[in-house]
C-alpha cells in the first residue's frame, strides 16, 4: 500500500505541490542555500528556539510530567518484585531479595533521571 507524501512549508504551513520546488503562499524554497533564512524565530535568542519555554503552561506540564514520572517509576518498583514473587520466579531466600534490590534500584535510578 503506498501512501502519497504531502509536504507543508515550514515557514507558513501552506500544502506543498509535489511537482512545484517552493511555497506558492510565501515564495519560501526549502531547497535552497539558507533554507531558514538569517532571521531568527521572533522573540527567540536563535534560529529554531522559541520564546514560550519561560511559559507557565509549560512550566506546570513539565511539574506534572516529573510527578506522574515519579508515580509510575514507584508503580514499577512496587508491581514487578511484587508479581515476580506472587508467580513464584523469586522466592524470600538472600537470592531472591538481592535479585528485587536491584530490579528495584534500576527503575529508581531511571525514574531519577526521567524527572531530572
Amino acid at each position: 500500500m503506498a501512501f502519497e507524501k504531502i509536504f507543508f512549508c515550514s515557514r507558513c504551513g501552506t500544502r506543498l505541490q509535489k511537482q512545484l520546488k517552493i511555497c506558492t503562499q510565501c515564495g519560501f524554497d526549502p531547497n535552497g542555500i539558507h533554507p531558514y533564512g538569517y532571521v531568527p524565530a521572533v522573540g527567540a535568542g536563535g534560529i529554531g528556539w522559541s520564546d514560550r519555554a519561560d511559559d507557565p503552561l509549560y512550566a506546570r506540564y513539565q511539574k506534572h510530567k516529573r510527578q506522574y514520572s515519579f508515580i509510575f517509576a514507584l508503580v514499577l518498583i512496587l508491581v514487578i518484585p511484587s508479581f515476580l514473587f506472587a508467580t513464584g520466579d523469586l522466592s524470600f531466600d538472600s537470592e531472591g531479595l538481592v535479585v528485587t534490590t536491584v530490579i528495584a534500584l534500576m527503575f529508581a535510578l531511571i525514574a531519577v533521571f526521567a524527572i531530572r
